[in-house]
C-alpha cells in the first residue's frame, strides 16, 4: 500500500489484515471495473477519503478479481460499502452515494472528528 494515497486497492489477504489490525475504522468500497455506478462513484469515494484521511482507513476491493472476497462478505450488488470497526462489520450500504449522503451515512456509523 502506498501510504501517500487516501484510498488503497486491496486483495483478500490484505483486506483481512487491515480489518484485523486497524486501530481506526475501515471503510471498504466493493466494486468492479465493468460496473458503471462503481466507476462513477470512485471519485466521490476518493474525495471523501482525502477529506477524512487518518480518521478511517479507506480501501477498495475489486470483486471481479477477488470473487472469494465478495462471497465471504455476502456482496450481492455493487458498489457496496462496508464499515468495519474493532474487527467487526458495523454497517453496509449498497449503491453509489452522492458526497453529502456518503458523509452523513459514514458519520452516523463512526466518529470522524
Amino acid at each position: 500500500m502506498n501510504h501517500l494515497d487516501s484510498v488503497h486497492e486491496v486483495s483478500g489477504a490484505a483486506l483481512a489484515r487491515a480489518i484485523l489490525n486497524s486501530p481506526i475504522p475501515v471503510i471498504v468500497d466493493f466494486w468492479a471495473p465493468w460496473c458503471g455506478p462503481c466507476v462513477g462513484f470512485a471519485p466521490t469515494f476518493k474525495q471523501f477519503a482525502g477529506a477524512y484521511k487518518g480518521k478511517a482507513l479507506f480501501l477498495k476491493c475489486d470483486t471481479e478479481a477477488n470473487q472469494d472476497v465478495g462471497a465471504r462478505f455476502g456482496i450481492r450488488s455493487i458498489p457496496t460499502l462496508i464499515v468495519f470497526e474493532s474487527e467487526k462489520e458495523k454497517a453496509r450500504q449498497s449503491g453509489a452515494l452522492p458526497y453529502p449522503h456518503l458523509e452523513k451515512w459514514v458519520g452516523s456509523q463512526v466518529n470522524l472528528t
